[in-house]
């Protein structure tokens, strides 16, 4: 599992920007104002989180995001270890 946050600048006389990133499956909007918005991603792996991320960058207003935050869990490495104990 991924879990990052994007720094996002957005158009704020755009209306809709912010619910359709919210639309996007694995984003939430955690705090938008001013043309500046905290996105919240939640992905199984980092090919679906670098598509979320393009298809955040790709929302009609957004002039940019960029990640502040990325944290991953290697599921294998975890399982070998459980095995060793």
């Amino acid at each position: 599992m991924n879990i990052s946050s994007l720094a996002v600048l957005y158009n704020p006389q755009k209306p809709g920007v912010i619910d359709d990133i919210n639309a996007i499956k694995g984003c939430e909007v955690s705090l938008s104002k001013d043309g500046k918005a905290v996105v919240v991603v939640e992905s199984e792996d980092n090919d679906s989180e670098v598509n979320i991320c393009k298809r955040v960058m790709d929302v009609d207003g957004v002039s940019g995001a960029y990640v502040a935050y990325h944290y991953f869990e290697d599921e294998t490495i975890e399982s070998e270890y459980k095995e060793v104990l």
